[in-house]
């Protein structure tokens, strides 16, 4: 698989465990060219029409790398879950193959620490994040959702404050006031994005907002 200099990019997914498969499959949709590697044929299957390419390999097999093409990616996924060696593996390949960026699945902080080490520049611990985000979530119960967009920036779906209910957004002036950002209105379980100043409030609206994390103690 060739980089397409055009603006077209090119990923390698190593993995196709759920995490693996999700992320194969949405940056299909962005229009990349995907390469989903597994050493199960049968899990490749599910998403061969998906993606650009899907190859059966063996990622602690070093000679396997050499048709990969690895140089040519914008970057390379590694989501390989229960071996260590072939994570290992293919993370150092992506590094000898001189990839950018290099993101890779951990199960544990140790885990992190070790991949760091060897050359990953970004670490994914989805069953850390979604229960840290639980656990955010249900500590609040005017929270419905929480996602962590950066290290100090979250979106949030919160419910509506007594003194909000039939204001107007302008009139609320939360930007000023709370150093929030309304993305989204949802109103009957569907939510709209184009959010005019002067949109009122309803009691059982709720709001999307993004904000510093330092400002949520304020809402």
């Amino acid at each position: 698989m060739k980089k397409n200099f055009a603006g077209k990019k090119s990923y390698a997914v190593f993995g196709m465990g759920e995490f693996g498969k999700s992320v194969a499959l949405e940056l299909a949709k962005t229009g990349a060219d995907v390469m989903a590697i597994d050493s199960r044929e049968d899990e490749l299957a599910e998403i061969a029409e998906y993606v650009t390419e899907a190859r059966v390999m063996d990622a602690t097999d070093v000679r396997a790398y050499e048709k990969l093409g690895l140089s040519n990616m914008d970057a390379v996924v590694v989501a390989i879950t229960g071996n260590m060696d072939a994570t290992l593996m293919a993370i150092l390949q992506a590094v000898e193959a001189e990839v950018s960026d290099i993101v890779v699945k951990a199960l544990n902080d140790i885990q992190a620490k070790i991949f760091c080490k060897i050359g990953a520049t970004q670490i994914i611990t989805p069953e850390k994040s979604e229960g840290i985000r639980l656990a955010r979530t249900l500590a609040r119960s005017d929270i419905f959702e929480f996602i962590e967009l950066r290290e100090n920036i979250c979106m949030l779906e919160i419910s509506m404050k007594k003194e909000w209910i039939n204001k107007t957004l302008v009139e609320l002036n939360l930007r000023d006031r709370y150093r929030i950002n309304v993305i989204a209105v949802v109103r009957n379980g569907a939510a709209n994005m184009v959010v005019e100043p002067q949109t009122r409030l309803l009691e059982n609206d709720h709001l999307v907002i993004v904000t510093d994390k330092k400002n949520i103690k304020k809402i």
